[in-house]
Formats: structure tokens, sequence, C-alpha cells
């Protein structure tokens, strides 16, 4: 994404400060010069092709489905422990999946789990993050997390 946003910081001032050279060149005969400007509407969204677009919301839906099975996965302690689901922010092969107990398990209020998904197979387990003081510290690690290097801290 950090290219892309220089990408875009370098080229539309170029092709503003180009429409602006075209319309002040050549003979005015006396009349104002023109100049223009181009607005780029940028989503982020729309980078994607279609195809990835299909699996990030089959992921979605996957996850939403186990988040509980993946919770208790992460907890097998807290079993008489429901789990809500907060948030899930998923990107192609990787999702957070933001979960609270209910009733809370006295330890921290929220976790973030850490699942790899991708379209041919279920979810898979990586980790978990637990919010502590507004920040989100690496709490554990599955063995299925492989080669795969987690951060110490999301921000």
């Amino acid at each position: 994404m950090t290219t892309m946003r220089r990408w875009a910081t370098t080229l539309i001032p170029a092709v503003v400060l180009v429409g602006a050279l075209a319309g002040c060149s050549g003979s005015s005969g006396g009349a104002e010069p023109t100049t223009s400007s181009i607005a780029v509407d940028f989503d982020v969204t729309t980078t994607l092709p279609p195809e990835e677009l299909a699996v990030v919301a089959e992921c979605d839906a996957k996850i939403r489905a186990a988040t509980s099975d993946l919770a208790t996965t992460a907890f097998p302690e807290s079993s008489d422990v429901q789990w809500e689901l907060i948030d899930v922010v998923t990107e192609v092969g990787l999702s957070f999946v933001e979960v609270e107990p209910v009733p809370a398990d006295g330890r921290y209020p929220r976790y973030r789990l850490v699942v790899e998904c991708h379209a041919a197979n279920e979810p898979v387990l990586y980790g978990v993050y637990a919010f502590a003081d507004e920040i989100w510290t690496l709490w554990m690690t599955t063995d299925e997390l492989g080669d795969v290097e987690l951060p110490q801290l999301l921000g």
C-alpha cells in the first residue's frame, strides 16, 4: 500500500503540472492561458482482482461461522465461555478476528485471533493477540504458524 501511496503522491502532481503547462503553451493570441486539473479518485478495494475479492468474501464467511471453534481451540480451558465476535478483518490469506469472552475471563477484555484462510481449506489458527493498555500484544502462537512471523505488537 505504501507503494501505491507514493505513486499517487508523485503521479497526481505530475499530471496536474503537465496539464497546466499544456494549457499555457503556444500562442495565446491575447487570451487568458487555460489550465486543467485532473481529480483522481483512489479506492483500495478496487485494486484486487474479482477472483481475489471472491476469496476474501468466502474466507470472511468461513471465519465468521468458525469463530467459536477457533476461540475454543485457542482457549481450551475456557469451555464455559461464549465468544462474541466483534470484528473480522480479512485480507487474501490472513485474517484478524476480534473476539470478546462472555463472561469476561479475567485476563484480557478482548483478543484477536490470527487465522490463515484460503478458499479451498478450513481456517487455521496461527496465534492470538491480547488487548491491554490500548496495545495488542502477541499472547500465543500455535504449531500451525510454521515459518510465518507475527509481530510482537499490533498498532
